[in-house]
């Protein structure tokens, strides 16, 4: 989607995931005037929720559990305390030292998560199976 049609790329995705058992809404935007991040999951005993750098955790009744500060994920474009764990498994996949496939099927779902995305779009927000592949993008 383009929040800013003079620009001939995509700078907003609105999607929503279903599966059997959760679903998922996510909007992502890079047409907005200020860098804001907001999270919430909700689950059957309660919820995590995300603005900035500010962390709640409530019951199902929504009373708050906990709150805490955090560092705000809007602080830059890369997250170097993430990488750390990242690097870790793919050298261990690389050097044999875990089992290896699962930095691929990660990579390989996103791959699909945008191509379907991209094809709902196409077909004017037709929801699609998600279809999880070992080692192949999806054919069309």
């Amino acid at each position: 989607m383009h929040q800013h049609h003079d620009w001939p790329l995509e700078d907003t995705a609105d999607l929503f995931l279903a599966y059997a058992d959760a679903s998922a809404e996510v909007f992502l935007t890079w047409a907005e005037s200020e860098r804001r991040n907001r999270i919430e999951i909700i689950g059957t005993t309660g919820s995590l929720s995300v603005d900035g750098g500010r962390l709640e955790r409530r019951d199902a009744q929504r009373r708050m559990l906990a709150e805490e500060e955090l560092p705000s994920l809007t602080e830059g474009s890369h997250h170097p305390e993430w990488f750390d764990g990242v690097i870790r498994e793919f050298l261990g996949e690389a050097r044999g030292e875990t089992p290896p496939g699962r930095n691929l099927a990660e990579a390989t779902l996103c791959a699909n998560l945008v191509d379907l995305a991209k094809e709902s779009n196409r077909q004017g927000g037709q929801p699609l199976p998600v279809e999880r592949l070992a080692g192949s993008r999806r054919r069309r």
